[in-house]
């Protein structure tokens, strides 16, 4: 059945993203994001005998200098649209094109097209002494804090893709093992802004993941994709497709991503999805690469979301250390429940680096996921061969985590999820 989501632009129909709480105080608001006028995600269906075959020819075509322009001209030609094709995304067999809604609709209609869907923001969601409390927590198997924080190896000679607000690369933290990859607002590499962390998440979530001193991976490489628009938390549907687009065509087996970013509604009963979102991730994932996600900051169901109610991602919760005392490792308050929860990690207050070197004590899922990204970079250096399958590494980190010390805010027994911890045992 073909996905009529572009006839929200008609109606009531919002869509808003899971929002990270900013440093020390957590954020109550519910912000909403945007659908973008005029702006459309078409997938094709590919078991149209027509479809594999104009992709084939545009990839093809792409190849040769200067014809990316030619190509999307006779892309949207073969359409009979008026409107501007301006990605393509060969491996959904999809395309970002930009045109009214009426014309949505007409192409809606043609037999090729298998769901039309319209672009939206999204917001971003050895041994060592005085880790802070979220790292000396993932060492351990019970929830008893000796202020170290013990690894068995680095995540040398793996990396992690941080999709982001940017990184700040030059911090000692990273010791040069951080670099700039991509910048959406700059792809070209024109202005020295690029690749900039002007708004200071993505140097946290790359610290989280592999920081000299606050990091999981203390010797993991670092490729920073800045996805966001300018200096804020806001990007669009259509950047995170041709990220992953990318990753499944260029990125080797075994590959990992942070994606610490997520959608929501205003309110918990109402699902958003997206099928596009969903089926470049998927590509990624058939590629061997292995995409960790934040559970989101809403306390609703991740079942209900896109990505996070599929199993082709690995989806990371976040406790708090408020009962630690008691041997309990609680869901913070404002994580999602739902039984896509793969492990639940450090989220909230922990001791992080922003972009201007300054700590700051962090709050949100997307702060717990990268510490369970730079877990699976540990596992991959010392068993490689099982990071080439994602879902191989995915049940063999999940078999070395600790059970059932996850709570509810409370301290009772946890519900709706699996009280899986983070454990760094791999």
């Amino acid at each position: 059945m073909k996905n009529y989501l572009y006839f929200c632009l008609l109606t009531v129909c919002q869509i808003a993203v899971a929002q990270d709480i900013p440093p020390v105080s957590e954020r109550a608001d519910k912000a909403r994001s945007e659908i973008i006028k005029g702006s459309y995600i078409v997938t094709m269906d590919p078991d149209e005998p027509e479809v594999p075959g104009l992709f084939i020819a545009a990839q093809k075509k792409s190849a040769h200098m200067g014809q990316a322009a030619k190509v999307k001209e006779d892309l949207a030609d073969n359409l009979n649209i008026d409107g501007t094709v301006e990605s393509i995304y060969p491996s959904i067999h999809a395309v970002h094109i930009k045109m009214n809604s009426f014309e949505a609709h007409l192409l809606n209609s043609d037999k090729r097209v298998l769901s039309i869907e319209p672009d939206m923001t999204l917001t971003i969601q050895g041994a060592q002494t005085n880790p802070g409390w979220a790292l000396d927590r993932s060492d351990g198997a019970t929830t008893v804090l000796d202020n170290t924080y013990h690894w068995n190896a680095n995540g040398a000679g793996r990396t992690i893709y941080v999709l982001d607000t940017g990184v700040n690369t030059s911090l000692p933290e990273f010791g040069g093992r951080a670099v700039t990859f991509w910048d959406v607002n700059d792809p070209n590499h024109t202005t020295s802004a690029w690749g900039k962390d002007c708004f200071g998440h993505g140097t946290a979530v790359a610290d989280a993941a592999g920081g000299t001193v606050f990091g999981v991976a203390k010797g993991v490489s670092i490729i920073s994709a800045k996805i966001t628009n300018g200096c804020t938390d806001q990007s669009y549907l259509s950047t995170h497709l041709t990220a992953f687009d990318w990753l499944a065509s260029n990125a080797p087996p075994g590959t990992i991503v942070n994606w610490s970013n997520g959608i929501k509604a205003g309110n918990c009963s109402v699902p958003i999805t997206s099928t596009a979102l969903e089926n470049a991730m998927r590509a990624a994932y058939a590629h061997g690469v292995i995409i960790v996600v934040s559970a989101g900051n809403d306390g609703c169901n991740t079942a209900n979301y896109s990505p996070t109610r599929i199993s082709e991602v690995f989806v990371v919760g976040a406790t708090s250390s408020a009962l630690l005392s008691s041997g309990k490792d609680t869901k913070a308050s404002f994580s999602r429940t739902g039984w896509q929860i793969d492990l639940f990690a450090p989220g909230q207050g922990v001791p992080l680096y922003g972009n201007d070197g300054i700590l700051y004590a962090w709050n949100g899922t997307s702060l717990a996921a990268p510490y369970v990204s730079g877990l699976f970079a540990i596992g991959c250096q010392r068993y490689p061969a099982e990071c080439a399958k994602p879902q191989v590494a995915f049940d063999g980190l999940k078999d070395a985590m600790t059970p059932g010390t996850v709570t509810n805010t409370n301290g009772t027994p946890l519900t709706g999820a699996t009280s899986l911890m983070i454990r760094q045992a791999w």
